[in-house]
C-alpha cells in the first residue's frame, strides 16, 4: 500500500541499523539496499556486486494498528533460504518485532552476541510504536517539501509529543519541518 510505504521503509532502515550494531556482522548501507527496492533481482548477481553472502528479504503490511512482517535470510551463494519467519503484532510491538528479527538473523548466522550487542539491540528510538509510526509518517511528509504535507507533519509530531512528552526524535522532526 503506497500510503504505508513510509512504514516499511522506516522498518527497513531500523533493521539495517539494528543489524549494523552487531560487531561480528558487516551490513550494507540503507542507501545501497534501497537501490533494490521493488526491483526483481538475481540474488547471485546482487551478492557478487555487493560482495555479500547473505541477503535479508522482507515485507511489511500495516492495517490500522496491526502489523504483519515477513522476513527471509537467504544464502545468495547457493540461492537457499537459511531462515524465514512471519511476525504479527501491533504498532506498539514494532520495536520488539524488529529486535526479534535482528536476533533471529544473528542466530541463523551462528553469531555470538556480546553484552554490548544485546544492549544496543534493546534500545528504542522512542517510547511508543504508535508514536514512532507518527514520526515515520511525518518524516515522509517533511521530505516531500509540500506545504500542506509539512503542516500535516507538524500536526503529527505535536500529536506525538502530546502522547509521550518531550522526545528528542520528535523535536528533531519538528526542526526538520520548519
Amino acid at each position: 500500500d503506497p500510503d504505508h510505504e513510509y512504514f516499511s521503509d522506516g522498518l527497513t532502515e531500523d533493521v539495517i541499523a539494528d543489524l549494523s550494531k552487531i560487531e561480528a556482522l558487516r551490513v550494507i548501507s540503507r542507501t545501497t539496499a534501497m537501490r533494490f527496492k521493488g526491483v526483481p533481482v538475481d540474488l547471485g548477481a546482487v551478492s557478487r556486486q555487493l560482495d555479500v553472502r547473505y541477503v535479508l528479504e522482507g515485507s511489511a503490511r500495516k492495517s490500522g494498528s496491526n502489523l504483519r512482517i515477513t522476513t527471509q535470510l537467504v544464502d545468495a551463494w547457493i540461492d537457499a533460504p537459511l531462515w524465514s519467519e512471519k511476525y504479527t503484532g501491533t504498532l506498539e510491538q514494532t520495536f520488539e518485532i524488529q529486535e526479534r528479527v535482528s536476533r533471529a538473523v544473528a542466530e541463523a548466522l551462528r553469531l555470538r552476541l556480546t553484552a554490548d550487542d544485546d544492549r544496543r539491540l534493546a534500545r528504542r528510538p522512542t517510547a511508543s510504536g504508535f508514536v514512532y509510526d507518527l514520526y515515520l509518517r511525518a518524516r515522509r511528509d517533511i521530505l516531500s517539501f509540500d506545504r500542506a504535507r509539512l503542516d500535516r507533519a507538524r500536526d503529527d509530531l505535536q500529536r506525538a509529543l502530546g502522547i509521550v512528552g518531550g522526545d528528542p526524535l520528535l523535536y528533531a522532526g519538528l526542526g526538520m519541518a520548519g
